[in-house]
Order: C-alpha cells, then sequence, then structure tokens
C-alpha cells in the first residue's frame, strides 16, 4: 500500500499538491477535507431531524456536493502523501481506504435516495459518517505529527512572552 500511495500520489498529483503549498503556504488537501465533512455532516444531521420529508432534496443535494467536493482533496491528499516516509505512507494508505468506504457509502446513499429518502438510504448514510470519521482521525494523525506540532524551547518560551 505504501509504494502504491507513492506511485499513485507522485506526478501530476504532487505538482498540483506542490503548487498548492506554495501559493497557500501549506498544503492544500487539510483544508480541502472541510468541504466533504461539512456538506455530509449537513445531510447527516438534517437525516437526524423529525419531519425528514422537508429536508430530504437538501440532504440529497449536501450529499451530491460532498461526493463532487471529494476530487480536490482526494488528488492534494494523494499528492502530500506521496511525499511522507513508508511508515506514513502505510497509515496514509489506510486513511485513503476508510475515505472510499465513506465516499462509496455516501454514493449509494445519494443514489438510493434519487426517488425517496428510505430508511435504507439513512442506514447507509450513517456508515459513511462513521468511516469518514475515522478515517478524519487518521488523517489528523498524518497532519498532527509530534514532530511538528510540539515547539521548540524557543517557540516555547517565546509564546509565553506575549
Amino acid at each position: 500500500p505504501a509504494e502504491l500511495v507513492a506511485t499513485v500520489g507522485g506526478g501530476a498529483p504532487r505538482r498540483l499538491a506542490q503548487r498548492a503549498q506554495s501559493l497557500l503556504g501549506h498544503p492544500a488537501h487539510p483544508p480541502l477535507t472541510d468541504l466533504p465533512i461539512g456538506f455530509w455532516t449537513s445531510a447527516w444531521l438534517l437525516d437526524l431531524l423529525p419531519g425528514r420529508a422537508a429536508t430530504a432534496v437538501a440532504a440529497r443535494r449536501l450529499i451530491g456536493l460532498g461526493l463532487l467536493s471529494t476530487v480536490p482533496a482526494v488528488v492534494s491528499g494523494l499528492g502530500d502523501a506521496s511525499s511522507l516516509s513508508h511508515r506514513e505512507r502505510r497509515l496514509s494508505a489506510a486513511h485513503a481506504s476508510l475515505n472510499t468506504g465513506a465516499t462509496l457509502a455516501f454514493a449509494l446513499s445519494w443514489w438510493m435516495r434519487r426517488r425517496e429518502t428510505t430508511g435504507t438510504a439513512r442506514v447507509v448514510a450513517h456508515a459513511g459518517a462513521a468511516l469518514a470519521t475515522a478515517a478524519a482521525a487518521m488523517g489528523g494523525h498524518l497532519a498532527f505529527r509530534s514532530d511538528d506540532t510540539q515547539p521548540s524551547d524557543s517557540q516555547s518560551s517565546a509564546a509565553h512572552d506575549v
């Protein structure tokens, strides 16, 4: 899996991720994940509300927007992951697998809702939300590795001086 991440994420995804990072000053993948997470969480919450018939169309549209917004998140994530260490690329592969499962679950839920929103479509979306949450926890570990987030002694003392 680690080699697959390096192979698939190299080339165009890596160049796009580097270009985005040079423009933003930080990797683009973490903020781009906010879009599918936000859309899917909003749909998930609408599914929990009473009177779901009134919000069914909005929930389906939010799921669709979440699906569309996965494309830039995937491309930037593959590009970023391709330059990680072998161990971190393995974790990235697990992160990507969970995200793939979440995306497939939400895609199935979206497809099931094309005529009417059923309980089954909502259950599938709940499974997608659980997978996306697990993937986000792994992604957080990758994005905020202890070696990147621990302030040096000079940074720590400077923070106390403010």
